[in-house]
């Protein structure tokens, strides 16, 4: 079995930086046997808390004027 992260997001709450998702469960045969699994977590590693600094600021970046 396969399970694939098909979307994620990220956003600030009163507990941290939170990273929800959704994910499939695909069976050997191709077949996907769930869709749409959601999840959530709280980012601790700081590392990764950097990372998501940097693409939030890279998506700033984009922003139109």
């Amino acid at each position: 079995m396969i399970k694939r992260v098909t979307s994620f997001m990220h956003h600030t709450t009163g507990e941290g930086e939170r990273l929800t998702f959704t994910y499939s469960e695909i069976n050997d045969d191709g077949t996907s046997s769930k869709d749409n699994i959601k999840g959530s977590i709280i980012v601790l590693d700081k590392t990764i808390s950097q990372k998501l600094a940097d693409i939030t600021d890279f998506i700033n970046g984009k922003l139109p004027e």
